[in-house]
């Protein structure tokens, strides 16, 4: 019996879709796309199967690809017959009121900084927060619109590289050790 659900938070550009394997396809004359969108670089594939199999991680796409919706994203991994499958997709945060208390005026934002991270907290208090379950999670970005709280738990890659072997070792130390 597993100690607890492990939860995988997933951008798909600059950590599986790379710069670098997109010019590569380019240059050699080869499509580097498919109906679903930018093909995702095999080396960085070899990475996540390597977290997956080391961690048993449940797969959640924070990514804005997500936003095509989670049946598009199972078919998606069917599809190119990638590893693990696809648990869940974050909610998407579309802007944030704020109330005046001091009397002056309200506001609101669209799509403030630090959308990511509220989207996977949301995500993390409507899923095993709110089933009492024990759970670790890990987040991997190219880029850091997370919060604060979230810091100890995020990997960022660069986007020209994307996932590497180095970068899933420290993804691998997070979702078992917290």
């Amino acid at each position: 019996m597993k100690d607890k659900e492990r939860y995988l938070f997933l951008d798909f550009d600059g950590v599986l879709n790379t710069m670098e394997y997109q010019t590569a396809l380019q240059w050699k004359g080869e499509r580097s796309d498919d109906e679903f969108g930018s093909l995702f670089d095999p080396y960085t594939i070899d990475c996540l199967k390597n977290i997956l199999d080391c961690t048993a991680a449940k797969l959640v796409v924070s990514s804005s690809w997500r936003l095509d919706g989670i049946d598009k994203m199972r078919e998606l991994w069917t599809a190119r017959n990638l590893p693990g499958e696809i648990y869940g997709v974050t909610p998407a945060l579309d802007e944030l009121y704020f109330k005046s208390l001091d009397g002056g005026r309200d506001t609101f934002s669209v799509i403030p900084y630090g959308t990511r991270g509220l989207e996977i907290s949301e995500w993390l208090r409507t899923h095993p927060q709110k089933q009492g379950i024990p759970y670790s999670y890990a987040i991997l970005d190219d880029g850091d619109d997370f919060l604060l709280t979230q810091s100890e738990r995020v990997v960022i890659t660069e986007p020209e590289t994307g996932l590497t072997k180095e970068l899933a070792e420290r993804v691998i130390e997070i979702l078992n050790k917290h």
